[in-house]
């Protein structure tokens, strides 16, 4: 297969050209002084023709449920700007259950209201070092799943609620993580992340693992709060798995991939041990086992993060 190669030509001055393919230049209706964006990604260098960004969305509310689920939709996918209306005048509960969506989403704000819409607009700061971030991220993550080992063994009533409110808090962290890749692949060169194409599909695919790890401590510790039962096993279970959960996370941020086949084998233990308690099958055992689960994906993410070719 010939590969399409140019030759860079100097000019003077000391700059550098190279010639477009002519066929491109007619297909997208480009002639002699038409400008486009050159911009430096993960290493290559890309040639955009510059477009306006379609961040206006809007919505009309019907289900509250699925208007709320829309519009969180919209900001982890980068809309900026999310108008939600109705066809008569919007009750006062429904207006306060879309406002409180300011206090799980970062820089979603009301820009406007009258009787029958609202208006947000979101001023986000997102990030740009999206490894420090998710390195940040995951290590909060870890720190919930040690602590859940810790309310296993002796729950309380507070334990529970202070991990479940901080898996809250860390859900915010994670939509914003979630808009912040989103935006670096659709407007690379206004949130330029650095990584190559392959990197930022895997980090999305890591953060999606990541989030439903938090998903499982947050119901783990409401179940754990019913039941207040403690149990030693689970409890040491899960000192395993967040091992396994730290590890899978490092390999993901290094690539070095000397922990796979103990995670492997910590999985299988951690089946065995939830089996052999006597609150096997229970839900809060169940809990246990899918957040093993999910380090084994995570590992899983790092493998394919590694490989290139």
């Amino acid at each position: 297969m010939n590969k399409p190669l140019r030759r860079l030509q100097k000019i003077k001055g000391g700059s550098f050209i190279i010639s477009l393919p002519s066929e491109w230049v007619r297909q997208h209706g480009l002639t002699s002084g038409s400008e486009l964006l050159v911009y430096n990604s993960g290493g290559s260098l890309k040639v955009v023709i510059p477009t306006q960004p379609n961040n206006a969305r809007e919505l009309e509310l019907t289900d509250i449920e699925y208007t709320k689920y829309l519009l969180s939709s919209y900001y982890m996918q980068g809309v900026s700007q999310i108008r939600v209306y109705s066809k008569g005048v919007m009750g006062q509960e429904q207006k306060r259950e879309l406002r409180n969506l300011q206090l799980s989403h970062a820089g979603l704000q009301v820009e406007e209201e009258g009787f029958d819409y609202i208006r947000f607009s979101v001023r986000a700061q997102e990030p740009k070092d999206i490894r420090a971030e998710v390195e940040r991220f995951g290590s909060q993550i870890l720190q919930l799943v040690r602590d859940l080992a810790r309310a296993a063994a002796q729950p309380s009533k507070e334990m529970c609620e202070d991990i479940y409110t901080r898996c809250d808090q860390l859900l915010k962290n994670y939509r914003l993580i979630i808009r912040t890749l989103a935006l670096g692949s659709q407007r690379e060169f206004e949130l330029n992340l650095g990584l190559p194409t392959k990197d930022l599909i895997l980090y999305a695919v890591a953060v999606r693992d990541l989030g439903r790890t938090l998903t499982h401590i947050k119901n783990a510790s409401q179940t754990l709060m019913k039941d207040e039962k403690g149990s030693s096993v689970l409890s040491n279970t899960l000192n395993l798995v967040s091992e396994m959960f730290e590890r899978a996370l490092r390999m993901f941020l290094t690539e070095q991939l000397d922990g796979v086949q103990e995670i492997r084998e910590s999985m299988k233990k951690v089946e065995q041990l939830t089996a052999g308690d006597v609150n096997a099958g229970s839900d809060f055992a169940k809990s246990v086992v899918r957040l093993a689960s999910y380090s084994v994906a995570l590992m899983d993410d790092a493998v394919h993060k590694s490989i290139r070719v």
